[in-house]
Formats: structure tokens, C-alpha cells, sequence
């Protein structure tokens, strides 16, 4: 999404690189040109000056149920392992080029596609900069097998506990420590697990060479993800609460997993309107280029959530005794629909809207 002021040569490679590497802004390089294709997220590997910053390493799309097994599932996701080893082989040269060492790694959020590198792009004793929230996540990729799992009655979302929010988590949990992973290979559920020891709070910022890189909270589509926000050069770098790559996606938050919080994703964008932001790169699709081009983005996602969390609530109060999954049927009429917007994520919509409509939970988040 180019507005005014972009620029082609704002993209170009500005000086021979590696394979499957870009410069896409001072310092700034982008690992697997193209990789959106199959929505993998991307890479980005940031040059403070003494050493490099890989803000999330990626990985394979994960398989996450017997009828995806049978299905062009593997296929895509053999390809997204190609696309992986890429990034490995394009990290590996750069850091050859500049003579430099990857110092830490950044997560925007724990979520599998994200995080499934982590092992493969640092030495062992590389620090892994992530928010507490997604520390679960990061090391147990297996937790969205439990996407599809919300049965809740709406009595139950409704409450201060929702059914119990706490044994909720701890219900997932259980769920995921039964559950094999099928990918397998070197992200086995236990390697990760020895990654913990090497986690930290992230911190204000980070220096850069010419300036800094600025640590944001962009709670919404995942509690802890965060973006990195550098003022010199007016940009910032999101996850997946803005996504610009999936058909019908653009016009909506990405929030399609249960922990997902749309009054968190609207006090986000407000935060987000108000920085000096003229590129946003976000984890997956094309970037946003021009400051009113993104507060005005910003302001069609904050319009549109406002507009279908009412209407979640009217039909809640239409169908007292519906469960989430009747409320689906009520709520996404083509009024309200958007094309590629899954069940999951429908059913995620209609859960956070009640699950915090006597919480207190989104006042905080302004």
C-alpha cells in the first residue's frame, strides 16, 4: 500500500547482497523477498552498528489437524521449509558481509510462524528478547491446535471470569502437551522448551548506530506482541495485528486466536495514529507507505471494529441462550463479512467482544 512520497526507489537493493537479501531501509534488511506468497511472515535483520538484530526468524506453517495432513497442507509447507532455509543461508552471508554477529533476537509475538527459527538463526548463548505474555506460545507452537476448540456459552464469556479464565488457559496447556507436534525435526516441543533460559524483558530500546530502535506494546491480535519503532527515520516495524496480505484481511484486525483482544487492537491503532509513523511495515503483506495513508488505514480498522463489535452485542442480546458458534450464524451476515475471513477467526470476534464487555480489560489498554 504506497501512498504519496513513495518512491521506487525507495525499495531498490542499495548495494549487492546475498541471496534472498534486501535493503529495504538504512540498515534495515528484509530476509526472502517474496515469501508473503505463502504468507510466511517476514524476517527482518536490523544493523545497530556493533551487531545484528533478527526480529522473527520465522518458520514452516504448521499442520494442524489430520484433515490439513491429507490435504496441499505439506505441500505448502515443504515450500515454506525451502523459504526457511533461505532465510538461514540469507542471515548467514550477511552476517559473512558485514562481519558482523547477530547479537539478539526480537520477537513481535510468539505465535509459530514467528518463532520456529529461533534455534537455528543464533549461537546458544544469543539473548531472545520476548514479552512474558507470549512466552507460552513461543514455546509451545502446538497451543493453536486449541484455535478451534471455543464452545463457550455466551453466559460464560460474559462474566468476570469467562468460565473461568485462568483454568481456560491451563485447559489449553493440557490440550497441548497431548498433542505431538507433526513437524517434528530440530522445533521439537522439547528443544524449545531449553530456549526459556535464554528469554528476557525487553527494554526500552535498542541503540542503533544513528539512533535507536524503540520498543512499542501492540497488544490485540496476540497479548504480549510488540513492534520496533525507529524516529529517524519515521518508520515502524509491526506483527500481525495489521496485516495487509490476506485477500478481504486488509480492512479488518487480525485477530482470529482466542487470546485476541479487539478493545487492546483499538487502543493500538489510536497509539499508532498518534506517532510520527510514514512507513509501517507489518509482518505479513506490502508495506504502508505515507503518514496519512497509515492514520488513515489505522482509522478504517478502528471504524470497522467499532461497527461490528456493536453489532456482535445486539445479537447477543437478540439470542440470550447462543453459543458462540450459533452466534457466528447471527453476526456475519454479508453485511458484516469479509471475504477470507475464517471461522476461526469469526468465532474470535464474537468471543472477545463478550468475553470483555464487563471487563475492564480494554480501559487499561488506552
Amino acid at each position: 500500500m504506497k501512498g504519496e512520497g513513495y518512491t521506487p526507489e525507495q525499495d531498490r537493493e542499495v548495494k549487492e547482497l546475498p541471496n534472498n537479501v534486501e535493503e529495504v531501509f538504512p540498515g534495515g534488511y528484509r530476509l526472502t523477498k517474496g515469501a508473503t506468497i505463502l504468507d510466511v511472515p517476514e524476517t527482518w535483520v536490523i544493523d545497530t552498528g556493533e551487531g545484528l538484530l533478527v526480529i522473527d526468524p520465522g518458520g514452516e506453517l504448521p499442520i494442524e489437524s489430520a484433515d490439513e495432513a491429507k490435504s496441499l497442507k505439506p505441500f505448502a509447507a515443504a515450500l515454506t521449509n525451502s523459504m526457511r532455509s533461505h532465510k538461514i543461508d540469507g542471515l548467514r552471508a550477511l552476517e559473512k558481509q558485514l562481519g558482523k554477529k547477530v547479537t539478539a533476537i526480537l520477537l513481535t509475538h510468539g505465535d509459530a510462524d514467528h518463532t520456529n527459527n529461533l534455534e537455528n538463526v543464533a549461537d546458544a548463548d544469543v539473548p531472545i528478547f520476548v514479552d512474558r505474555h507470549e512466552w507460552w506460545s513461543t514455546l509451545s507452537p502446538e497451543k493453536q491446535f486449541a484455535a478451534g476448540a471455543m464452545n463457550y456459552k455466551k453466559s460464560e464469556l460474559t462474566s468476570h471470569d469467562a468460565g473461568g479464565l485462568g483454568g481456560r488457559d491451563k485447559g489449553w496447556q493440557k490440550i497441548a502437551s497431548h498433542l505431538n507436534n507433526p513437524r517434528g525435526g530440530a522445533d521439537a516441543h522439547g528443544n524449545k522448551q531449553r530456549l526459556a533460559q535464554r528469554f528476557r524483558d525487553f527494554p526500552e530500546s535498542f541503540p542503533l548506530a544513528n539512533g535507536s530502535l524503540e520498543v512499542v506494546a501492540l497488544p490485540g491480535h496476540a497479548p504480549g506482541e510488540h513492534g520496533f519503532y525507529i524516529p529517524e527515520q519515521r518508520l515502524c516495524i509491526g506483527g500481525d495485528l495489521i496485516s495487509t496480505s490476506k485477500k478481504g484481511m486488509a480492512g479488518r484486525f487480525n485477530l482470529f486466536l482466542p487470546e485476541a483482544n479487539v478493545y487492546q487492537a483499538i487502543a493500538t491503532a489510536r497509539r499508532l495514529q498518534e506517532m510520527d509513523i510514514a512507513k509501517y511495515y507489518p509482518a505479513h503483506g506490502e508495506p504502508i507507505i505515507g503518514r496519512e495513508v497509515f492514520r488513515e488505514h489505522c482509522q478504517r480498522l478502528i471504524d470497522d471494529a467499532d461497527r461490528l463489535v456493536m453489532h456482535i452485542l445486539e445479537q447477543a442480546e437478540q439470542y440470550p441462550h447462543a453459543d458462540v458458534h450459533e452466534l457466528v450464524k447471527h453476526v456475519f451476515t454479508p453485511e458484516f463479512d469479509l471475504p477470507g475471513l475464517s471461522i476461526e477467526s469469526k468465532k474470535t470476534w464474537v468471543f472477545s467482544a463478550l468475553r470483555n464487555k464487563s471487563d475492564d480489560s480494554h480501559v487499561a489498554a488506552n
